[in-house]
């Protein structure tokens, strides 16, 4: 058998002193904590009525507007974490670095979106055939009531050119903005 430790009497000492700090530090918490909520409760009572029931809740503060009241969770924070002692963790939710962050950049004026681009209406003739005469090819197209024979580089109704002549479609562009529009051989 081995024979008891034995501890020498100033390390008992400082053990024992150890022990009743530890013991004291839990209970000036446990008081702190028990303080605090005492003081919101009375707070919560002196806000639905205006006579203060102690001395103490007369020193608290009192919020006049809606947004001016502290908003629950700030109000949980404070109760678990009283003055003095390390602050709550937050939520896992919140920016735990937010309180450090700069401030976001203000916006300057933005310029206003640019205006949506004009829709144009589509051309209003419609190609009948087609056939080629001395090795160039030729359109018909049918316009309103009238009959337009046209080959490449030829203008047409309504601000139009005939670009190209296809064996499925015509390639017209659009002289005001130079849009190229493919209108297909015998179309409605």
């Amino acid at each position: 058998m081995s024979a008891p430790m034995r501890v020498s009497r100033p390390l008992l000492i400082a053990l024992t002193a150890t022990l009743a700090l530890t013991a004291a530090s839990y209970g000036v918490r446990a008081w702190r904590v028990a303080e605090r909520e005492a003081q919101l409760r009375d707070s919560a009572v002196s806000r639905t009525d205006p006579r203060p029931t102690n001395p103490t809740a007369a020193a608290v503060p009192v919020p006049t507007s809606a947004h001016a009241a502290p908003p629950a969770a700030a109000q949980a924070a404070s109760i678990s974490a009283p003055a003095g002692l390390r602050p709550a963790m937050p939520a896992a939710h919140q920016d735990a670095m937010a309180s450090r962050l700069a401030p976001p950049p203000v916006a300057a004026d933005a310029p206003p979106p640019p205006p949506p681009p004009v829709v144009l209406p589509p051309p209003r003739f419609r190609v009948l055939g087609q056939y080629i005469d001395g090795g160039e090819a030729r359109v018909i197209i049918a316009h309103d009531q009238n009959v337009v024979i046209a080959r490449p580089g030829d203008a047409l109704p309504d601000g139009f050119r005939l670009r190209a002549i296809r064996t499925d479609a015509i390639v017209v562009v659009r002289l005001a903005n130079h849009e190229h529009i493919d209108i297909p051989l015998g179309n409605p």
